[in-house]
């Protein structure tokens, strides 16, 4: 559970996000993130939304990965 301060849930800082890790292959990085928070990787305070309009319907499984700056 999150502690609370006065303003709020405890929010983490760039400064100690952890880095999230290269992977060998799709089935090590669903492994990780199966176990692991992306809260304790990623600021998501700083997330923008994405339009797709040319993503045609599919039951085919693809990794989408956020690039690095």
């Amino acid at each position: 559970m999150s502690k609370l301060n006065k303003t709020g849930p405890e929010r983490k800082t760039a400064r100690n996000l952890r880095t999230v890790p290269e992977f060998a292959s799709d089935d090590d990085e669903r492994a990780f993130w199966e176990t692991h928070d992306s809260t304790d990787y990623l600021d998501w305070s700083k997330a923008q939304n994405v339009v797709l309009p040319n993503l045609k319907p599919s039951i085919k499984t693809i990794p989408l990965r956020q690039s690095k700056k």
